[in-house]
This record gives structure tokens, C-alpha cells and sequence, in this order.
């Protein structure tokens, strides 16, 4: 099947490569978009879909899944990277091209049936019943045949369906279904596209994939991350000079220190690469046991909670317990005056009570950037 446009869901479009550094380097290619997506929230220039590098991306795509399939967490990261492409790509297409990819590849491969109605200009489109509407094998392409038609004679489009995470507009809502416009069509095609590549990801993991076809990046440098280490607050600094020495932080520790990285503004793959360079465990130990948790610290797993820098009230508590780092000046008077003190040493000028380790280091942060501009 020759593409109708730019955008797909990868079902039919299989590249062929034949040598193992061309492979390993179209891993890699992929792997580090996925990294650019966590870390600015956008699409790099070399992800962007033009007619001269459909190729490329194709091959891309395809590699990862093969190296993805071969550890269940590397897959759920390829998973959640291509759906972070597919969404940033469908966001930015033209209308006209999401309904296209929405009759060739969407429409023909609903395993059940799809209503449409058609009413001054509007046309209606039925997705789900009372479950979801999932995707497999092309069932029926002469009815999304005509339903481009008549999308072709319409004014607008609406769809009706089970939106789920991805909706964006909630336009009229009616027994569980949402009635959206170009929106609701985005969302339903990501969700599609998510469920295919789960599906499909999932049967090539069960087949078996050697591990020689594991591919890793390396872990970046440690300096390389977007931390002003003069600026960090001594209960931080004594976290990162324990992970150092002890090579592991346990819990109270690591959850302070996750929670100053996310509100300094350090990157997760930055956040990532600290631990893995200091941990003493293996890389794939590392994910399996403490990835997912720093993930849930930024936000981006589980409730997607925005958590704020941990407070000084908790890291001064947190003092008190032999196990944990915690405050070093928790056992003065006033332990939250005494570091003020030294940060207006520092900034020199009076200073309001901090209240967690983030906004000594951003305080810091801005009085050098001040003295340097």
C-alpha cells in the first residue's frame, strides 16, 4: 500500500535493511528523538516528516521495534516514544491530511461497523458502540471508500467514540461517547495508533527477538547536565556526595532528590543519566527497579501529578532519621533562618525565608546570572 500522505501507523510500510551497523545506527537515530521529545517537548528538526526522509523514518521506526522487543522495558519506552511522535506529528498535520489518514489507514481496518450520517453539510461518523472500536486486519475499505466521499462533499466532520486520554475537545457528550470535530479525529488516531503498535510490539516480543539485537545509547556525562552545581543547597549537595560514595541512595533520599531535579528544571534524561552513572547496579537493573519512579517524580507516569521541590519542613524531619541525608542544620534552633543566612552570604542582599532546596538554588541561580550580565 503506497502512503496518501506523510503521516501513518506504520502497518504496512516495512523497510528493508540488511546490515547489522546500519540497523544499530537507525536504533540509535530513533532512541535519541525519542530523548529530544522527553527533554523540550517538541519534535527535533531531523523528525519532522518531508517526502525525502519517509525512507529513513520508516527504517527508523522498524529498527526500534525490533530492538525494543527484546526487553519488555525497553518496549514500553519504544511504545511511549513513538506515541509522543505520532501525537506531536498529528497535532502539527493539516486537516486535510489527518482525514486522509483517517479513510486509507483508519477506517479499513475498524473491525466493526461504522455509521455515518450525513445532514446539511455535516457529516456524522460513528466509531464506537457501547465498547471500543478496535483495529486489525483491512476489513472493509469500500465503506471508508465512501466515507471519504462524503467527507469530500461535507462542510465539516464529526466523530463519535470513546475518547480516552488523548481527547482534547469535549464537544457533546452522550452515554460514555464524545461528539468531536478535527480533534476528536486526532485523538481517535493516536489511540488507534497506540493500540496497533502495543498489539503488534507486544506479538513480536512473544516471538522471541534475539538479544544480540539489543541496542543501548550511552549513558550521557554527568557534566553534561543542566545543574549549576555552585548553586545546589547543602541538604542536596549531601545527597549527591552520599549517591557518589555509596554508589545508591534509598527512598527518602532519592525522593528528595527527584523532586529538587524536576523543580530546578533538570531534564529527566539528565535526572536519568545521574543515577545510572553513580548506581552500581547494570543499566537495564536500573530501569527495572527505579526508572519508573523518577519518571512518577516529573509527572510523566501514573497520576501525572505536578510535585513540587520537597519542602524544608520535610527535608529538616528527614535530618532526624539516621538513614536519610536530610537537613544538616536540622539540629539548630531555626534551621530554615540559618540556611537564609548563608544564602544572603551568598546573594548579598536580605533574603525571605526559603522554603524548599529548589528555591535556594534558583535564589543562587539568579543572583549569579545577575552579577554576570
Amino acid at each position: 500500500m503506497s502512503r496518501n500522505t506523510l503521516l501513518s501507523l506504520y502497518v504496512e510500510d516495512v523497510p528493508e535493511v540488511y546490515k547489522m551497523t546500519e540497523y544499530q545506527k537507525r536504533v540509535k537515530e530513533r532512541k535519541e528523538v525519542h530523548s529530544y521529545i522527553e527533554r523540550y517537548k517538541q519534535l527535533p528538526v531531523s523528525a519532522i516528516l518531508n517526502k525525502d526522509n519517509i525512507k529513513e523514518d520508516i527504517e527508523q521506526h522498524y529498527c526500534a521495534k525490533i530492538a525494543a522487543a527484546t526487553d519488555v522495558h525497553e518496549m514500553k519506552d519504544f511504545i511511549h516514544g513513538e506515541v509522543q511522535i505520532f501525537r506531536l506529528r498529528i497535532d502539527q498535520a493539516q486537516e486535510k491530511d489527518v482525514l486522509k489518514l483517517f479513510t486509507s489507514e483508519y477506517l479499513p481496518r475498524l473491525q466493526e461497523e461504522v455509521l455515518y450520517i450525513q445532514e446539511d453539510g455535516i457529516l456524522k461518523i460513528k466509531i464506537d458502540n457501547n465498547s471500543i472500536n478496535w483495529l486489525g486486519e483491512v476489513k472493509d475499505a469500500s465503506n471508508s471508500d465512501k466515507i471519504n466521499r462524503e467527507i469530500v462533499r461535507s462542510k465539516s466532520v464529526y466523530v463519535t467514540a470513546h475518547f480516552t486520554k488523548y481527547a482534547v475537545i469535549r464537544d457533546i457528550i452522550e452515554l460514555g461517547l464524545v461528539t468531536s470535530g478535527i480533534d476528536g479525529i486526532r485523538s481517535i488516531l493516536t489511540r488507534g495508533f497506540e493500540d496497533l503498535l502495543k498489539h503488534t510490539t507486544q506479538t513480536l516480543y512473544l516471538s522471541g527477538v534475539p538479544k544480540e539485537y539489543t541496542v543501548s545509547l550511552p549513558v550521557a556525562a554527568v557534566t553534561m547536565m543542566q545543574l549549576q552545581t555552585k548553586c545546589v543547597p547543602p541538604c542536596i549537595s549531601g545527597i549527591l556526595d552520599k549517591l557518589k560514595e555509596k554508589r545508591h541512595l534509598k527512598y527518602d533520599d532519592r525522593s528528595n532528590l527527584n523532586n529538587f531535579l524536576k523543580a530546578a528544571g533538570v531534564p529527566l534524561e539528565d535526572a536519568l543519566a545521574l543515577y545510572k552513572t553513580h548506581f552500581s547496579c547494570t543499566a537495564t537493573e536500573f530501569d527495572r527497579k527505579y526508572k519508573y519512579n523518577i519518571q512518577h517524580a516529573y509527572g510523566l507516569v501514573g497520576g501525572r501529578i505536578n510535585y513540587k521541590s520537597t519542602p524544608c519542613s520535610k527535608v529538616i524531619s528527614d535530618g532526624k532519621k539516621s538513614e536519610c541525608v536530610g537537613c544538616p542544620l536540622s539540629n539548630g534552633l531555626n534551621p530554615q533562618k540559618e540556611c537564609t543566612k548563608s544564602l544572603e552570604r551568598i546573594t548579598g542582599k536580605q533574603e525571605v525565608l526559603i522554603a524548599s532546596p529548589s528555591e535556594y538554588y534558583l535564589r543562587v541561580l539568579r543572583a549569579q546570572q545577575s552579577k554576570e550580565n
